[in-house]
């Protein structure tokens, strides 16, 4: 057993059946001595920056302009000049799907969002 910044460390052997549970935000190390699955799991409440920016990455994921690769030489797209430097083409196609983005959460508000994106749980 070896000490690091935070202190001691702690050696814990569990068998086949076995449940840990540590507060989140403890650093930890888990090593397998024989074959076998180990499953870490998370059961920190969720934000409300984190609900929302995932409700709406759903949205936007469908339509296909929002899953397009980030790339300064696509100028297939209708909303970029033919006359833009390739550097400035990431930022034009940015902002055009930015001005759109007002419009998309509206959209998502009305149509009873806020009722939707929340856990069944709570």
């Amino acid at each position: 057993i070896e000490t690091n910044a935070f202190g001691d460390e702690v050696e814990i052997l569990m068998h086949a059946g076995d449940v840990l549970y540590f507060p989140a935000g403890m650093w930890h190390k888990v090593e397998t001595i024989e074959y076998g699955v180990s499953i870490n799991t998370s059961l920190m409440g969720v934000n409300y920056a984190t609900l929302v920016s995932k409700a709406i990455e759903h949205l936007l994921l469908k339509k296909d302009e929002w899953r397009e690769v980030v790339c300064k030489y696509n100028t297939d797209d209708a909303s970029i000049t033919t006359t833009t430097k390739s550097d400035d083409v990431p930022i034009q196609k940015l902002e055009s799907l930015l001005s759109e983005l007002p419009g998309i959460i509206e959209q998502f508000r009305v149509n009873g969002g806020a009722n939707f994106i929340l856990p069944p749980v709570l």
